[in-house]
């Protein structure tokens, strides 16, 4: 199980920590973009162009993982890993709680601890998860939020 949580009670940048591995999440003040430390390795969240629904992960030029919105008005997004796609998307319309699934199985669930906080728990099902999978889709779940908070206002 990994543990995420706002850096402080206004920040949007997250840590998280389980299984003796550590991410730092920071997102850009502007924009849906920012960098992820995973262990010391300093990677970035990209988005592709302003009214994109594609980001990646990037480490040395090189993507790592891929996530493209089907559409504009879901809450879901298609994971890319070199050869591995997962479907991440939200458990129901108005919950903030997150699933990773391939074609048959759930492989993880990201819920927040209760109802008045940002800080969450991911529960994983399979072993073959990488970290940097966990990592970014916590970032695409925190941005979720993000947007619905900036929208609420």
């Amino acid at each position: 199980m990994y543990q995420g949580r706002s850096n402080s009670m206004f920040s949007w940048n997250f840590t998280i920590q389980g299984q003796g591995q550590h991410a730092s999440l920071e997102f850009n003040w502007l924009n849906e973009q920012g960098s992820i430390n995973i262990d010391g390795h300093d990677l970035s969240v990209v988005k592709h162009g302003m009214l994109s629904g594609f980001w990646t992960l990037e480490h040395a030029g090189e993507t790592i993982l891929a996530a493209q919105k089907p559409n504009a008005f879901s809450r879901s997004f298609e994971i890319q890993q070199s050869q591995a796609t997962w479907l991440f998307e939200a458990k129901s319309a108005f919950g903030r709680s997150f699933n990773l699934k391939d074609q048959q199985h759930t492989l993880a669930t990201m819920r927040p601890k209760h109802i008045f906080t940002r800080s969450f728990t991911v529960e994983t099902y399979a072993e073959q998860i990488p970290f940097a999978t966990i990592v970014f889709c916590s970032w695409l779940m925190i941005l979720t939020w993000r947007r619905q908070a900036n929208n609420s206002n």
